[in-house]
C-alpha cells in the first residue's frame, strides 16, 4: 500500500463542499483510508493511502472531473463558475511518502460531520437572534 498527499490551491479551494465532495469520491474509488483538510494557508491537504495505481487514477481523474463533480450537485452552473473561481482550482502533484499517518475515511466522516454540525449551530443561534430581533419589531 502507498500513501501519498497532494494539495488543491486556488482562491475558492475551500469552498463549502469541497471537502465533503472530495471525500465521497474517495469512498466511490474504494479507498478505506484518507482524509480532506482545510489549511491556514487556504489550501486543502488530501491524503490517501492505497494501490498506488488507484491513487494515481484518482488524483488524475479528480484533477480533470473535478469541475463536472461540482456541476452535477446543482442546477446553477454560474454559481459553479462562481465556486471554482477563476483561474481555478488547481492540483499539485501526488508526493508519496510512506510515512504519512493516514486514519479510515469512516473516522474522517465522524470529524467532518462535527464540522459541519458546529456551523449548523452558529447558524442555528444567528436565526435565532434575528427572530427575536422581529419580534421586537413586530
Amino acid at each position: 500500500m502507498s500513501k501519498v498527499v497532494f494539495y488543491l490551491s486556488g482562491t475558492k479551494a475551500q469552498h463549502e463542499g469541497n471537502r465533503l465532495l472530495l471525500a465521497s469520491k474517495m469512498i466511490e474509488f474504494g479507498f478505506e483510508k484518507g482524509a480532506v483538510f482545510n489549511l491556514p494557508d487556504g489550501r486543502v491537504e488530501v491524503l490517501l493511502e492505497g494501490e498506488r495505481e488507484r491513487i494515481e487514477k484518482f488524483h488524475t481523474t479528480a484533477k480533470n472531473d473535478f469541475t463536472s463533480w461540482v456541476m452535477a450537485k446543482t442546477e446553477e452552473h454560474n454559481a459553479v463558475k462562481e465556486q471554482i473561481g477563476n483561474p481555478g482550482i488547481m492540483f499539485s502533484d501526488l508526493d508519496f511518502n510512506d510515512d504519512l499517518l493516514v486514519h479510515k475515511l469512516e473516522i474522517y466522516g465522524h470529524s467532518l460531520t462535527f464540522d459541519q454540525i458546529h456551523k449548523g449551530v452558529d447558524v442555528y443561534k444567528e436565526l435565532t437572534q434575528a427572530i427575536r430581533e422581529l419580534r421586537g419589531e413586530l
